[in-house]
């Protein structure tokens, strides 16, 4: 069923972006996929993600994106072992000075479920964003770019205890490294 609705936003905004009669290079609309792999400051939780994102591309420097992100969340503990899921919905800006770097920041919510259920709640989180180009190109209506991104997500976490023995999991915070595929018309 998600990937259904991950499939029909990906066909809408390329029907919208093939659509949109904007000035060349000013504003367009994208979509971007990618996959991270992120090691939180506590060092016992490791994560996997598919990434999504939606971007407007503003004028030629800002882009508003809206961010969905499914975590698949490990956690290890000599013996003590857990697995979870956080999904990130969230809005940002980025600011793209040239064709090669990006810098941003990103607001949102994280569904976090742990332990199948046992711990499920919903927090803030905030993020900062890092990436650069490594392969871009333009044509005259379509730009492409692979790029990689490096994240650090802050998420408002009360202490918690993922696996048994009392093994307390302070915060969700970490960093996470992320490579992207996107187009923009």
């Amino acid at each position: 069923m998600m990937k259904m609705r991950y499939l029909a936003a990906a066909a809408a905004i390329l029907f919208a972006g093939a659509a949109l009669k904007a000035a060349p290079n000013l504003a367009g609309i994208g979509l971007s996929w990618g996959v991270g792999y992120q090691q939180f400051d506590d060092s016992r939780l490791v994560g996997s993600s598919q990434i999504l994102n939606i971007e407007f591309k503003m004028d030629k420097a800002l882009v508003l994106f809206v961010h969905t992100e499914q975590q698949s969340v490990a956690f290890d503990d000599n013996g003590a072992n857990s697995d979870g899921r956080i999904i990130y919905n969230g809005i940002g800006l980025k600011y793209k000075p040239s064709d090669l770097v990006t810098a941003g920041i990103g607001l949102g919510k994280a569904d976090i479920n742990f332990n199948n259920g046992a711990i499920e709640e919903t927090d803030p989180y905030a993020e900062i964003v890092l990436g650069v180009d490594l392969l871009s190109g333009a044509g005259e209506k379509i730009a492409y770019n692979l790029g990689l991104t490096l994240e650090y997500r802050m998420v408002e976490w009360q202490d918690q205890v993922i696996a048994g023995g009392g093994r307390v999991t302070q915060n969700l915070n970490g960093a996470q490294v992320a490579l992207g595929l996107g187009v923009t018309f």
